[in-house]
């Protein structure tokens, strides 16, 4: 059978064996792969740059014949769904203790600022900084828009 294919390769065949030929190739699938193989070599020792294989349908056959494999659900470790169960009690033991701690707390040690007793905070006034201006060529592109100042207190003129 393999020779009538190789001669229909070469056109060595009359009309009737060509036929004959082709009907074997469509009836069996290992005449079939022979006669793809054969293609192939032939187009290798040609050199032929195409070569037209129908890859896609070959993968799409070989994946249908392939028989489907459904694996079970699966399910945790014995000790590592018990640690959900100790995570969500430690978590609500935690919550208990920080709300009895609060609980009981007396009133007598919190501490609230009165009013009176807030801070007074001394004027602030714009200054150049001479460092931060001796040093810009180093922080990038700053035009007189953009000088970097320091805040400092306003001293009292009477103090010197």
């Amino acid at each position: 059978m393999k020779e009538n294919i190789s001669a229909l390769m070469d056109d060595a065949l009359d009309d009737a064996a060509a036929h004959a030929a082709i009907t074997d190739l469509q009836a069996d699938k290992t005449l079939k792969d022979s006669w793809d193989t054969y293609q192939l070599i032939g187009d290798a020792m040609r050199g032929g740059g195409g070569l037209a294989l129908d890859v896609r349908r070959e993968v799409s056959e070989r994946l249908r014949d392939e028989p489907t494999v459904l694996a079970p659900a699966r399910r945790w470790p014995l000790p590592a769904r018990k640690l959900r169960h100790y995570a969500l009690a430690a978590s609500l033991a935690c919550a208990a203790v920080v709300g009895w701690m609060g609980w009981q707390q007396d009133e007598s040690e919190m501490v609230v600022a009165k009013a009176s007793e807030a801070q007074v905070f001394s004027p602030v006034t714009a200054v150049e900084a001479p460092y931060l201006l001796a040093h810009q060529e180093m922080a990038g592109t700053i035009d007189s828009s953009q000088r970097r100042v320091a805040y400092v207190p306003a001293r009292d003129k009477a103090a010197h």
